[in-house]
């Protein structure tokens, strides 16, 4: 019995490598099936049995933690914050606030307006 835990906990961490979500390796049918199987042991085999399957759980769970701060560690890339408040860049390169050819008016703002308009009308 400890030995299928071996063999089935070597085939998950090799497919671990290959799998784009990590964290679904935590509920692959193989791990489901070894905790199938606890309920058919002897009251005897199932404490050995159990630390096996929960000892292989964690290394899981920390090769899976291990591969998340990889990831997020390679794909940060270092932001210059001082780019939009740079005093020295000439006037044309400075960004510019759109002009309002560039937009309509807000539905409340005109709603609002023509309310307006009745009420001096009235």
């Amino acid at each position: 019995m400890l030995d299928e835990i071996a063999v089935q906990g070597e085939k998950l961490k090799s497919r671990l490598t290959l799998i784009e979500t990590k964290r679904d390796i935590l509920s692959a049918p193989e791990l489901k099936q070894l905790y199938a199987k606890m309920r058919q042991l002897s009251p005897a085999e199932k404490p050995a049995y159990g630390q096996a399957i929960n000892q292989l759980r964690q290394e899981l769970e920390d090769l899976v933690a291990q591969h998340e701060v990889q990831a997020r560690s390679t794909n940060l890339t270092p932001i210059d914050i001082t780019a939009p408040f740079d005093i020295n860049t000439p006037a044309d390169k400075k960004p510019h606030l759109l002009g309002p050819e560039h937009g309509s008016r807000h539905p409340l703002t005109t709603e609002r307006e023509k309310l307006m308009e009745i009420f001096v009308r009235m």
